[in-house]
């Protein structure tokens, strides 16, 4: 079952969901939503204002299932911006990790360390090559340039890929910690009452 919220939906989206809502992530009443297995965030959080505020919701609507949530966003250390960057330029685009559109700018280490402060564990951190294909088209050459990044990411992920990808899941909150103790307590108290009685 999928269930997709998009600031803008296509087709595409609406025939693929169980259930799709057009709305804005940051503003979503996300105590609405159903149980999920797994949460996709492909190139949200560098769109938000806040993604701390989307996390913090995600993290308070999922944390007792405890979803698989997977998250992309590009890599702003990658060695070819670093290089641009070296010789003056930092120019925004219509496409790419500087996109227009982007609000935020994330490295590894920077994503890693939102992703901790609000409060998820870190299953899977990976770098993922430059979209050759796109660029040279999909021949033996785009394959060849896909295997070297490849190569040059088992190096360092952090110079050499375009993008990141991290799977995390929500750790409990403190409410739901001191919920499930209260009702583990008044479990006990019962079993108690009830060898007491017998």
């Amino acid at each position: 079952a999928t269930v997709s919220v998009y600031d803008r939906l296509d087709e595409d989206t609406k025939r693929h969901s169980v259930h799709s809502m057009q709305a804005n992530p940051e503003s979503v009443d996300y105590a609405r939503l159903p149980e999920v297995d797994t949460i996709l965030l492909l190139d949200v959080l560098e769109h938000l204002r806040s993604p701390e505020t989307l996390l913090q919701s995600l993290r308070h609507r999922y944390c007792g299932a405890r979803p698989e949530i997977i998250v992309s966003t590009g890599n702003v250390a990658f060695l070819p911006l670093r290089l641009m960057l070296l010789l003056g330029h930092f120019n925004y685009s219509r496409r790419g990790i500087l996109d227009l559109d982007h609000t935020r700018l994330f490295t590894f280490r920077s994503l890693r360390r939102v992703l901790v402060s609000q409060g998820f564990d870190i299953v899977l951190e990976r770098g993922v090559p430059a979209p050759f294909p796109l660029a040279v088209g999909n021949g033996r050459l785009a394959r060849w340039l896909l295997r070297l990044n490849q190569w040059a990411i088992a190096i360092s992920k952090g110079l050499f890929a375009y993008q990141i990808v991290f799977i995390v899941r929500p750790r409990p909150t403190l409410e739901l910690l001191l919920q499930r103790a209260e009702a583990s307590g008044a479990e006990k108290a019962g079993q108690e009452a009830v060898s007491a009685h017998v």
